[in-house]
Protein backbone atom coordinates (compact mmCIF):
# COMPACT_ATOMS: atom_id res chain seq x y z
CA UNK A 1 0.00 0.00 0.00
CA UNK A 2 1.41 3.87 -0.30
CA UNK A 3 0.00 6.89 0.34
CA UNK A 4 -0.65 10.24 -1.38
CA UNK A 5 0.90 13.49 0.29
CA UNK A 6 -0.35 17.14 0.18
CA UNK A 7 2.28 19.53 1.52
CA UNK A 8 1.12 22.91 2.20
CA UNK A 9 3.70 26.18 2.65
CA UNK A 10 4.98 29.06 1.92
CA UNK A 11 8.54 28.20 2.95
CA UNK A 12 11.30 29.77 2.37
CA UNK A 13 9.00 32.69 2.92
CA UNK A 14 7.80 31.10 6.06
CA UNK A 15 8.64 28.37 8.28
CA UNK A 16 5.46 26.96 8.39
CA UNK A 17 5.22 23.74 7.46
CA UNK A 18 1.80 20.78 6.67
CA UNK A 19 1.69 17.81 5.44
CA UNK A 20 -1.38 16.00 5.41
CA UNK A 21 -1.01 12.29 4.99
CA UNK A 22 -3.95 10.15 3.12
CA UNK A 23 -3.24 6.58 2.68
CA UNK A 24 -4.15 4.51 -0.83
CA UNK A 25 -7.24 2.01 -0.35
CA UNK A 26 -4.82 -0.72 -0.28
CA UNK A 27 -2.72 0.85 1.98
CA UNK A 28 -5.15 1.17 5.55
CA UNK A 29 -4.02 -1.83 7.11
CA UNK A 30 -0.18 -1.86 7.40
CA UNK A 31 1.96 0.86 8.57
CA UNK A 32 3.43 3.17 6.48
CA UNK A 33 6.80 4.87 7.13
CA UNK A 34 7.41 8.45 6.58
CA UNK A 35 11.22 9.76 6.49
CA UNK A 36 10.66 13.56 7.29
CA UNK A 37 14.61 14.93 6.31
CA UNK A 38 15.43 17.71 8.86
CA UNK A 39 17.91 19.99 7.38
CA UNK A 40 21.62 21.04 8.86
CA UNK A 41 20.68 24.79 8.41
CA UNK A 42 17.99 24.53 10.74
CA UNK A 43 18.17 27.20 13.22
CA UNK A 44 17.52 24.96 15.80
CA UNK A 45 18.36 21.41 16.80
CA UNK A 46 15.45 20.06 17.11
CA UNK A 47 12.03 19.95 14.95
CA UNK A 48 8.90 19.72 17.01
CA UNK A 49 6.24 17.27 14.39
CA UNK A 50 2.59 17.50 15.65
CA UNK A 51 0.44 14.93 14.25
CA UNK A 52 -3.20 15.22 14.26
CA UNK A 53 -5.06 12.62 13.78
CA UNK A 54 -8.20 11.84 11.82
CA UNK A 55 -9.48 9.22 14.13
CA UNK A 56 -8.29 10.55 17.85
CA UNK A 57 -8.71 13.79 19.40
CA UNK A 58 -5.60 15.84 20.51
CA UNK A 59 -2.36 15.59 18.90
CA UNK A 60 0.98 13.11 19.36
CA UNK A 61 4.42 14.73 19.26
CA UNK A 62 7.56 14.03 17.55
CA UNK A 63 10.97 15.14 17.71
CA UNK A 64 13.69 15.44 14.66
CA UNK A 65 17.26 16.05 14.60
CA UNK A 66 18.91 18.62 12.65
CA UNK A 67 21.02 16.93 10.55
CA UNK A 68 18.91 13.56 10.61
CA UNK A 69 15.79 12.05 9.48
CA UNK A 70 12.67 12.20 11.57
CA UNK A 71 11.48 8.93 11.16
CA UNK A 72 7.23 7.66 11.70
CA UNK A 73 5.87 4.44 10.98
CA UNK A 74 2.37 4.09 11.76
CA UNK A 75 -0.63 2.94 10.06
CA UNK A 76 -1.78 6.05 8.19
CA UNK A 77 -5.85 7.38 7.94
CA UNK A 78 -7.40 10.03 4.99
CA UNK A 79 -7.18 13.28 7.29
CA UNK A 80 -3.94 12.33 9.17
CA UNK A 81 -1.73 16.12 9.43
CA UNK A 82 1.50 16.78 10.44
CA UNK A 83 2.78 20.58 11.27
CA UNK A 84 6.00 21.22 11.96
CA UNK A 85 8.43 24.79 11.37
CA UNK A 86 11.64 25.01 9.82
CA UNK A 87 13.03 27.81 11.37
CA UNK A 88 15.85 29.87 9.89
CA UNK A 89 18.82 31.89 11.07
CA UNK A 90 21.17 34.13 9.54
CA UNK A 91 24.72 33.03 8.69
CA UNK A 92 27.94 33.88 6.99
CA UNK A 93 31.17 32.54 5.06
CA UNK A 94 34.32 34.06 4.81
CA UNK A 95 35.52 33.99 1.17
CA UNK A 96 39.06 32.43 1.09
CA UNK A 97 38.93 32.38 -2.76
CA UNK A 98 41.93 33.91 -4.91
CA UNK A 99 40.24 37.58 -5.64
CA UNK A 100 41.14 38.91 -2.06
CA UNK A 101 41.26 42.15 -0.73
CA UNK A 102 43.89 43.61 1.20
CA UNK A 103 42.98 45.67 4.01
CA UNK A 104 39.13 43.87 3.74
CA UNK A 105 37.50 40.36 4.17
CA UNK A 106 34.79 39.36 2.01
CA UNK A 107 31.80 37.56 3.58
CA UNK A 108 28.73 35.77 1.60
CA UNK A 109 25.44 35.49 3.91
CA UNK A 110 23.05 33.12 4.00
CA UNK A 111 19.37 32.42 5.86
CA UNK A 112 19.18 28.93 6.18
CA UNK A 113 19.51 27.18 2.79
CA UNK A 114 18.94 30.85 1.10
CA UNK A 115 21.87 32.83 -0.23
CA UNK A 116 21.62 36.31 -0.30
CA UNK A 117 22.94 38.96 -2.33
CA UNK A 118 24.00 42.71 -1.64
CA UNK A 119 21.99 45.41 -3.60
CA UNK A 120 21.69 48.89 -3.62
CA UNK A 121 25.09 49.42 -2.57
CA UNK A 122 27.63 51.57 -4.42
CA UNK A 123 30.35 49.75 -6.66
CA UNK A 124 33.61 50.82 -5.29
CA UNK A 125 35.77 50.77 -8.47
CA UNK A 126 39.27 50.66 -5.81
CA UNK A 127 37.89 48.03 -4.69
CA UNK A 128 36.22 46.48 -6.94
CA UNK A 129 33.31 45.17 -4.94
CA UNK A 130 30.97 46.68 -2.67
CA UNK A 131 32.03 48.04 0.71
CA UNK A 132 30.14 47.25 4.20
CA UNK A 133 31.18 50.18 6.26
CA UNK A 134 31.53 49.67 10.53
CA UNK A 135 30.86 45.57 10.35
CA UNK A 136 32.30 44.91 13.32
CA UNK A 137 32.06 41.48 13.49
CA UNK A 138 31.05 39.54 10.21
CA UNK A 139 31.07 36.44 11.19
CA UNK A 140 28.01 37.33 13.31
CA UNK A 141 25.61 38.48 10.54
CA UNK A 142 22.32 38.97 13.02
CA UNK A 143 24.48 41.90 14.53
CA UNK A 144 24.60 44.29 11.40
CA UNK A 145 22.00 42.80 9.50
CA UNK A 146 18.25 43.04 10.18
CA UNK A 147 14.82 42.33 8.08
CA UNK A 148 14.21 44.88 5.81
CA UNK A 149 10.20 44.84 6.04
CA UNK A 150 9.76 45.32 2.62
CA UNK A 151 8.89 41.67 1.60
CA UNK A 152 10.15 38.43 2.72
CA UNK A 153 13.73 37.48 2.94
CA UNK A 154 14.91 41.24 2.88
CA UNK A 155 17.64 42.68 5.25
CA UNK A 156 19.18 45.67 5.76
CA UNK A 157 21.97 46.51 6.70
CA UNK A 158 22.62 48.40 10.23
CA UNK A 159 24.87 51.23 10.13
CA UNK A 160 25.74 54.71 8.92
CA UNK A 161 26.63 54.56 4.73
CA UNK A 162 24.94 51.15 4.11
CA UNK A 163 21.29 52.83 4.38
CA UNK A 164 20.48 51.96 0.64
CA UNK A 165 21.80 48.15 0.83
CA UNK A 166 19.83 45.11 1.16
CA UNK A 167 20.82 41.62 1.34
CA UNK A 168 17.75 40.12 -0.64
CA UNK A 169 17.44 36.60 -1.78
CA UNK A 170 20.14 35.79 -4.90
CA UNK A 171 17.52 34.22 -7.11
CA UNK A 172 15.52 36.95 -6.77
CA UNK A 173 17.91 39.21 -8.55
CA UNK A 174 17.47 40.44 -11.92
CA UNK A 175 19.10 43.35 -13.97
CA UNK A 176 20.30 44.85 -10.66
CA UNK A 177 23.99 45.54 -9.50
CA UNK A 178 24.60 42.83 -6.61
CA UNK A 179 27.15 41.55 -4.73
CA UNK A 180 27.06 37.94 -3.10
CA UNK A 181 31.27 38.45 -1.56
CA UNK A 182 30.71 42.31 -0.58
CA UNK A 183 33.80 43.44 0.91
CA UNK A 184 34.16 44.64 4.89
Amino acid sequence: GGASLRLQTEWPNSPEVSLAVAPTASGNAHPLTLRLRMPGWLAEPTVRVALSTANAAGTEQFVGKRGDYLVISRPWAAGDTLTFSLPMALRSSRYTGLNQIPGHQRWAVEYGPVLLAATGGAWNDALDSMLLTGVRKPAEPSTWLEPSGEAPLHFRVLGAGNEAMRFVPYYLIQEELFEVYPAV
